[in-house]
């Protein structure tokens, strides 16, 4: 069938500091060839969708074709494949998932038993009843599939079926609330903090889970943009979004997703907080900063790509090690290099493996990180010397 996305067209003010609608742009395609423009804000660096579709035009894409559109998810498998579902250990491969995700879920708010804990986004309630069956918590969820809200209920999750802007859960307050790769998808996070803050206890705690902007996944306007993530958070940005909606960042966690902790700061007032440069997280990473960097990663990877299907030649082998001595997001260097290393040493190209260490030693990398690529040139120009 064929399917129409929503139109991209409303110029919104930054989500995070709500000071400028300008910014550097970082991408113009998402995922499936679509067209989604991302800019990175003049002011804090957030990169966000701009121009995006309004909020009546997503709700009714997640009502009708957005499921249909990015078909069924997948989950990861122990050998490093993902499977979807009616595929042969798609049912261990989804309770792996739930699994980790209620660890961490109980690990960063130090669930208590007999804690209540809401879930926006809940889906079927598999996280939840893990976290139950753990700890002890009274599970409560907030989803906007009916199908999926009512599997949470036969679960036995107390749960709300519509969104988070519909739900009013009166005098009931949650000693935690946890959001899972949902904040992206919203059109004004700052005011869901802000009702979220609301529905916590004294000293209740918030765990938020986003894709890493620092960390991408696959290729940047490929796989990494899409139309449904209207912002990209990097942790800078993400705890300055926390500070405005008037919390305490208790902890982050910059790891392939980003995880973040915030506790109602009692000393807050006048929400949401109003912005100023003084509240700008980490400085250094301007417009440019942001932009110079995903621009490396974005031709970096799909020459890796390229590489690793079998479409090696000098030219590229070259062009790699150009790249490798740019700016770059540290994670995504190293793991580059190590992917590149065992590629060609599996090819007994000791010497192209070798080249590709010593270029991105010699990059504008923490003096750590170049340090080890030092050490790993090294040892590889050893091997190629004595081929």
């Amino acid at each position: 069938m064929a399917y129409t996305p929503p139109l991209a067209t409303e110029i919104p003010w930054c989500p995070v500091c709500g000071a400028s609608t300008e910014g550097i742009e970082v991408g113009t395609r998402g995922r499936f060839g679509m067209a989604v423009r991302n800019i990175a804000c003049t002011v804090c660096s957030l990169v966000y969708q701009s121009p995006r579709p309004t909020r009546e035009e997503m709700a009714a894409y997640y009502a009708t074709g957005y499921r249909e559109h990015y078909g069924e998810v997948s989950y990861p498998t122990t050998d490093g494949g993902n499977v979807k579902a009616g595929q042969p250990g798609y049912e261990q491969a989804l309770d792996a998932w739930h699994q980790s995700q209620a660890d961490n879920a109980c690990l960063l708010g130090a669930t208590k038993a007999g804690d209540r804990v809401l879930e926006i986004g809940c889906r079927h309630g598999r996280t939840l009843g893990l976290m139950r069956e753990a700890l002890g918590i009274i599970p409560y969820g907030i989803e906007p599939g009916l199908e999926e809200a009512e599997k949470a209920r036969r679960a036995g999750i107390t749960c709300f079926v519509g969104t988070l802007e519909d739900y009013e859960p009166g005098e009931l307050r949650f000693e935690q609330i946890q959001i899972f790769h949902v904040l992206e998808h919203l059109h004004d996070p700052l005011a869901s903090l802000l009702r979220m803050r609301e529905w916590l206890t004294p000293g209740g705690k918030l765990v938020i889970e986003v894709p890493n902007l620092y960390q991408p996944y696959g290729l940047l306007e490929e796989n990494f943009f899409q139309n449904a993530h209207l912002t990209n958070f990097s942790e800078a940005t993400l705890g300055l979004l926390l500070v405005r909606a008037g919390y305490g960042v208790e902890r982050t966690l910059d790891r392939s997703a980003l995880f973040a902790v915030g506790a109602p700061d009692p000393a807050a007032s006048e929400l949401p907080r109003a912005f100023s440069t003084e509240l700008l997280r980490a400085p250094r990473e301007t417009p440019a900063w942001v932009a110079e960097r995903l621009a490396t990663y974005a031709a970096l990877e799909k020459h890796k790509h390229l590489l690793l299907r079998g479409n090696a030649s000098v030219e590229g082998l070259q062009q790699i090690a150009q790249l490798l001595q740019r700016p770059a997001f540290v994670s995504h260097t190293l793991n580059t290099v190590t992917d590149l290393v065992e590629f060609f040493m599996k090819q007994n190209a000791p010497r192209a493996a070798a080249l590709l260490a010593t270029a991105a030693s010699m990059g504008p990398h923490p003096e750590e990180a170049r340090a080890a690529l030092n050490r790993l040139a090294t040892q590889l120009c050893a091997v190629a010397a004595a081929a």
